[in-house]
């Protein structure tokens, strides 16, 4: 597993991380509050998921716009720093010689579908520009 453990990581920037029970979403940044909220009691992949790509929002200043295009792309991006900063490449790459599970790597990274699904799309692209 990565070193990146986001809860220090938002200490370090300053920014709380409260539970609050959201209806609709597992965390969001609130800019207004430079806080952000998560939903209470999630299991540790998922928590560490959320706050990572959360914490990109709080980096970046981001909220949601309004506009699904780029609301969209902003949601991906987070995800891709999110999982860049959640998953070693080599580490991965073990896990893919390993098992042919994306479920098992995920369970073994201790990250989210969606986090696993941006750092492999990284390797593709990466395969891509060297071949």
């Amino acid at each position: 597993m990565s070193h990146y453990v986001p809860r220090q990581h938002a200490a370090d920037l300053g920014v709380p991380i409260i539970d609050y029970p959201l209806r609709a979403d597992f965390g969001r940044y609130v800019p207004q509050l430079g806080a952000i909220l998560i939903k209470p009691r999630m299991r540790a992949a998922l928590e560490r998921s959320v706050i990572a790509h959360e914490l990109v929002h709080a980096e970046r200043h981001e909220c949601a716009t309004g506009v699904p295009l780029l609301d969209l792309r902003m949601e991906r991006n987070a995800d891709r720093v999110a999982s860049l900063r959640l998953i070693d490449e080599d580490e991965l790459l073990d896990l893919m010689r390993w098992t042919t599970d994306p479920g098992r790597w995920a369970v073994e990274l201790s990250v989210t579908a969606d986090l696993l699904e941006a750092r492999v799309s990284q390797l593709r692209r990466t395969e891509q520009a060297v071949g």
